[in-house]
């Protein structure tokens, strides 16, 4: 699986073999602007290339507060 971020107009921000790596660096990203949030997604690309999940950058916000 590879783990990447996409902003709004679906351009890659960066890629992680890891999903805790591009979690953390996602929240990195927000942390420095607050009001994006709801700008970035994490996509999980399986083996193939597909896009088999996506993770709004809001709720990855949300998850790291309450961890």
């Amino acid at each position: 699986m590879n783990y990447v971020i996409f902003d709004s107009t679906a351009n890659m921000v960066d890629s992680f073999d890891r999903e805790e790596e591009a979690r953390a660096t996602l929240a990195e990203i927000i942390e420095r602007e607050p009001n994006t949030a709801e700008d970035y997604v994490i996509a999980t690309i399986n083996d193939s290339g597909h896009i088999v999940a996506t993770i709004s950058g809001a709720s990855v916000v949300d998850a790291e507060q309450y961890a």
